[in-house]
């Protein structure tokens, strides 16, 4: 029966090395792995698997990273627009300015002041 190789055991120094080379580059050439195996005493079939692993692990990392960042706990305040056509105050001849329908600018093309709203949950009426 044929004994399982052992997983190296990678010196802080061997890390560091490595590790300050990848922040420059994700893929090490030919020479370039030839000359750090050499630096840090391994063989380049190691240096070579140590960059593919640490690839592996950088996506995985920017990957989670990005996920994290889009459950922002803001995200369900914001309001998703609409394309629902502007209203106008039944009641009145002033214009609805509705923040979940349209943020930025006037409810009415016709106002001949532009009106900008705020964000907020409750539709304001402007004169």
């Amino acid at each position: 029966m044929r004994k399982k190789k052992q997983r190296p055991l990678f010196s802080p120094h061997q890390i560091q090395t490595m590790e300050k080379e990848f922040a420059k580059q994700r893929y090490v050439t030919e020479e370039k792995r030839a000359q750090l195996a050499l630096e840090v005493n391994l063989t380049e079939a190691q240096v070579k698997t140590w960059f593919q692993n640490r690839r592996t692990k950088w996506k995985k990392e920017t990957r989670d990273e990005a996920r994290a960042n889009s459950r922002s706990p803001f995200k369900e305040d914001v309001p998703v627009m609409s394309l629902a056509r502007p209203r106008i105050n039944p009641f009145c001849q002033n214009i609805c300015v509705d923040s979940f329908v349209n943020p930025f600018r006037v409810m009415a093309p016709f106002c001949a002041v532009p009106i900008y709203s705020t964000f907020s949950s409750n539709p304001r009426f402007v004169s």
